[in-house]
């Protein structure tokens, strides 16, 4: 199955810890468009949907593979970065999120009905934020807190294969992961330790389902809280 994801144009994109920890690949297909060029977004949205249907169509082929699959779009305003904070800063002000304030919770893998027809859980994601840490700067006591403020408001930790840590929550609402991501900017305006937060809307989500147990794909927890 992956050689059919590299042959549709997808990348392998390496993980060495996610959330789920069963799943250990992990593959992306991206478009870069300029927003003036508006006739060129459109394109590539569809060619971008057409994509991840051929990838659903895939699990056809291999029914014993468990996996979903997100559509996601996000502009230039959507990504902050930063280098070279003022170091003295770092433990000046408070963090801006409170414990547990994100609610994380865990999605049903069963079926539920409606009108006699067999639908996911409601409970879906539309938008997540990542934020990419500077583990190995100068301040990696700090950045190791802050990792741990986040994971206490409902963050979850991944690491990549060039060494990356983001700190990565999903979110049902749109407008409360705008609202956290705002947040966080104005906060690491202020301080060191990130080297960049993006926050991504997903228009589309997808999850594979066994025809043996009727289970959908598990998926990583949704934030239900602001």
């Amino acid at each position: 199955m992956s050689n059919r994801l590299i042959g549709q144009g997808f990348e392998l994109d390496g993980f060495t810890q996610f959330v789920p920890a069963a799943f250990d690949s992990h593959f992306t297909l991206k478009f870069k468009a300029d927003p003036a060029d508006r006739s060129r977004v459109r394109q590539l949205l569809i060619a971008a949907k057409e994509q991840a249907r051929c990838a659903t169509r895939l699990f056809e082929d291999f029914p014993d593979a468990e996996g979903y699959i997100e559509s996601e779009v996000y502009t230039s305003n959507n990504r902050l970065a930063w280098q070279n904070q003022a170091l003295d800063q770092v433990e000046q002000s408070s963090f801006p999120l409170e414990a547990g304030q994100l609610r994380p919770t865990v999605v049903s893998r069963l079926l539920s009905q409606n009108d006699g027809a067999a639908i996911a859980d409601t409970l879906t994601k539309k938008a997540d934020i990542h934020v990419k840490l500077d583990k190995d700067g100068p301040l990696a006591g700090s950045v190791r807190r802050l990792a741990e403020s986040l994971v206490s408001a409902g963050f979850y930790e991944v690491e990549t294969w060039s060494g990356n840590t983001v700190m990565t929550a999903q979110f049902e609402s749109g407008a409360a992961a705008s609202y956290i991501f705002r947040r966080l900017g104005a906060y690491f305006d202020r301080h060191s330790g990130v080297k960049e937060i993006t926050l991504e809307h997903c228009y589309e989500m997808w999850r594979s389902r066994d025809k043996r147990t009727g289970l959908f794909a598990e998926v990583p927890p949704v934030c239900v809280g602001s």
